[in-house]
C-alpha cells in the first residue's frame, strides 16, 4: 500500500467532459483521485445547488469505479473575498464557502482549498484582514460541524504567498478544521523573491500541512510552467513532505490548447511518481 495518493486537477481537462469522464480520466492516466473546482466560472459555480440525486449518481459512480473527488478546491470565491470591503461580496463570499462545505461533506471529499487571499483585485489592508480572519473563523466552524478539513493555500499574494505566513493565519483560528494546503510552486517563488530556502519554509508549516500542490513555476509566473522546466526542487520538496507524514498531493496541471492534453496528463504523471519511489 503507498504511504501517499496523487490527484489531478480537474482544469487539467476540457471543461465540456462530465464529472463522470474526468474521473475515469484520471484513473486511465494513472492518478489516485480528482480535485473537483468550484472556480469564476458560473457553469461551475451551479455545482453548488447540484440536486440530492445528481449527488447521489455521482457518488455511486465513484465508489463503483473506485476514483474518487478526495479534494475540492473553491477559488470561486477569489471573486468574492471573505475579507471584502463591499459587504454584499463579502457575504456572497461566505455563502459560497458553506455551500462549498456542504459539497464537499455530501460528495465524500476530504479537503475543501481555499486560496489565501484576504482580497484579490483591491489592496489589502488590517481591516480586510481582520475581517477575512473572522470569517474564516466562521467558515472553519462550520466546516467542523460537517467534518470537513479547510486547507488554507499559500497563494500568490503578500498576505499568504508562503507557508509561514499562512501557517500563521491557521494558527490564529486554531482548529484542527482549518489547516495549510501547501502549494510549492507558490512557495519557491516566495522563498526566491525573499531570498529564503523552500525547505525551511516548509518546516514552518511541519504538522499543518494538509495536502499539496505540485507545481512547477519561475520567478513571477505561478501557471503554465511546463513540469520540470521551472525552478521548483520537486525531490527536495517531496522528501521532506513525505518525512513529515503528509499524504495527500495533487498536480495542479492546467489544460493548454498547444498541446495533446492527456498526453500531458502521462507525461506528468511519470514525471511527478518518481519523486516518490
Amino acid at each position: 500500500m503507498k504511504n501517499y495518493s496523487l490527484g489531478i486537477y480537474e482544469k487539467a481537462m476540457p471543461d465540456d467532459l462530465e464529472i463522470e469522464e474526468k474521473l475515469l480520466i484520471a484513473k486511465e492516466t494513472g492518478y489516485d483521485f480528482l480535485e473537483l473546482t468550484i472556480d469564476q466560472n458560473p457553469a461551475k459555480q451551479e455545482r453548488l445547488n447540484w440536486s440530492k440525486g445528481r449527488k447521489t449518481e455521482i457518488r455511486q459512480f465513484m465508489f463503483h469505479n473506485d476514483i474518487f473527488v478526495t479534494t475540492l478546491s473553491l477559488s470561486a470565491i477569489r471573486s468574492f473575498t471573505i475579507g471584502s470591503p463591499n459587504r454584499e461580496l463579502e457575504k456572497r463570499g461566505v455563502e459560497i464557502f458553506h455551500k462549498g462545505i456542504d459539497l464537499a461533506c455530501e460528495l465524500g471529499s476530504r479537503v475543501v482549498l481555499v486560496n489565501g487571499y484576504d482580497v484579490f483585485d483591491v489592496e489589502s489592508d488590517t481591516t480586510t484582514q481582520d475581517r477575512f480572519l473572522d470569517n474564516l473563523d466562521l467558515c472553519t466552524r462550520y466546516a467542523a460541524v460537517r467534518g470537513v478539513t479547510i486547507g488554507l493555500e499559500n497563494a500568490d499574494k503578500p498576505f499568504a504567498d508562503n507557508i509561514e505566513k499562512t501557517t500563521n493565519l491557521i494558527k490564529k483560528i486554531n482548529s484542527p478544521f482549518l489547516q495549510v494546503y501547501a502549494d510549492i510552486g507558490n512557495a519557491t517563488n516566495a522563498a526566491k523573491m525573499y531570498n529564503a530556502d523552500t525547505i525551511s519554509d516548509l518546516k514552518t508549516g511541519e504538522g499543518h500541512i494538509v495536502a499539496v500542490h505540485l507545481k512547477d513555476t519561475l520567478p513571477g509566473e505561478y501557471r503554465y510552467v511546463d513540469y520540470g522546466k521551472g525552478h521548483v526542487d520537486f525531490a527536495a520538496c517531496v522528501n521532506h513532505l513525505t518525512k513529515s507524514g503528509v499524504g495527500i498531493y495533487m498536480a495542479e496541471l492546467f489544460l493548454s490548447k498547444e498541446k495533446k492534453w492527456k498526453d500531458d496528463l502521462f507525461y506528468t504523471h511519470d514525471f511527478l511518481r518518481k519523486f516518490f519511489s
